[in-house]
């Protein structure tokens, strides 16, 4: 399972700041271990169309591959900022589009809304579908009455979400 393998990538270092880099590499090596889609999915090996600072690195194909596939669209002007530290409404847009990739969406209502948190006019528009449903299905709960959306992402956070999804 999809959520599995991810909270098992994520586990032996909870407490460490997710870069953006490698949240997209170990959401696509979790999506490729689960055989969460028929044939699997290869990284770009000779990608045509990168964001402009994917670099040559480990996760540059994996970065093509998301680009393509639309998990993710990067920060914008064609750049990803691989090394930059993923806010939790970024985090929570990838994993929504991952989950949708694949059909895996969360499903169900907690009776919870996007009104019940105190900095929902912090969410992005890009982003506000995704915290939406992840919100109204319990999956988001928050700290404190807010969602804290520009607050940068820990493995512990994802580690809970990802613990979240595998209840559903």
């Amino acid at each position: 399972m999809l959520v599995l393998r991810l909270f098992e990538r994520l586990f032996g270092f909870l407490f460490i700041n997710l870069c953006r880099c490698h949240a997209v590499h170990d959401a696509y090596v979790a999506v490729d271990d689960a055989d969460a889609l028929p044939g699997g999915i290869e990284p770009d090996e000779d990608p045509d169309d990168n964001f402009t600072d994917a670099g040559n690195t480990y996760y540059t194909g994996y970065l093509a591959t998301a680009k393509r596939l639309g998990i993710s669209a990067g920060v914008g002007n064609n750049l990803y900022a691989p090394a930059k530290e993923i806010t939790r409404q970024e985090m929570f847009t990838l994993l929504y589009n991952a989950l949708k990739l694949i059909g895996q969406l969360p499903q169900g209502r907690s009776g919870k809304t996007l009104s019940d948190f105190t900095d929902t006019g912090q969410i992005s528009a890009w982003a506000e579908k995704a915290m939406t449903l992840l919100v109204e299905t319990d999956t988001v709960s928050g700290s404190g009455g807010k969602l804290n959306p520009d607050g940068t992402t820990t493995r512990a956070e994802m580690a809970q979400v990802l613990y979240n999804l595998l209840g559903k």
